[in-house]
C-alpha cells in the first residue's frame, strides 16, 4: 500500500482493507478519500498506481481493543463487493474442481516458460468476463472466476462450446 510519509510508525497496529472492500461514507470521509475510490458510488477499493507504485488496499488506524488478526469489518461497516452475475451467464453453481488453476500470468510476451510436451493450462481474461474450459479427470468443466457452472443450454459459456 502507498501511504503518506510518517503516517504510521514501526510496530503500529493497523487495519487493512483489501481490494474490493466497500467502505461506508463516514469512514471514507474520515480517511480523506471522498470521491477518490472506485465504483459507481466511489466507495470501492480498487488497485491503483500511486507515485509509480501499485497500491492494493488501504490501511487505517486499528480500533482500541482490537489485536493483530482480529477482523475489523463489522466494526467499520465494511462489506465485500460482489458483482451481479448477468442473467445470460447465470446457472447452477457447482463445486469447482480442487485442481483448478486460476490464471496468474498477466503478460508472457517475450518469455517462454513452457517445455515441449508439457501439459499447459491456458486462460484468457476477456473484458468483463473470466471463463475457463477444460477436461479434468475426463469430465468437461466450465468455470468462471470463483465457481464452476453446471451444464446449461441457457448459459452463454456453455453455449459458446456447443
Amino acid at each position: 500500500m502507498v501511504i503518506g510519509k510518517n503516517t504510521y510508525q514501526p510496530d503500529d497496529i493497523v487495519s487493512y482493507f483489501m481490494v474490493d472492500s466497500i467502505l461506508p461514507d463516514n469512514l471514507i470521509a474520515d480517511m480523506g478519500l471522498t470521491g477518490k475510490l472506485g465504483g459507481h458510488q466511489k466507495n470501492r477499493i480498487k488497485p491503483v498506481q500511486l507515485r509509480g507504485q501499485l497500491s492494493i488496499g488501504l490501511i487505517y488506524k486499528c480500533p482500541l481493543g482490537f489485536e493483530i488478526g482480529d477482523s475489523v469489518a463489522e466494526y467499520y461497516g465494511i462489506t465485500k463487493y460482489n458483482e451481479a452475475i448477468p442473467v445470460e451467464l447465470s446457472g447452477k453453481m457447482i463445486t469447482k474442481p480442487s485442481c483448478y488453476i486460476k490464471y496468474d500470468i498477466d503478460n508472457i510476451r517475450g518469455w517462454n516458460p513452457f517445455i515441449d510436451g508439457e501439459m499447459v493450462v491456458v486462460t484468457e481474461k476477456l473484458h468483463g468476463s473470466t471463463v475457463s474450459f477444460g477436461y479434468i479427470n475426463g469430465v468437461f468443466h466450465v468455470m468462471s472466476k470463483n465457481y464452476s457452472i453446471a451444464e446449461d443450454e441457457n448459459n452463454s459459456y456453455w453455449r459458446a462450446i456447443n
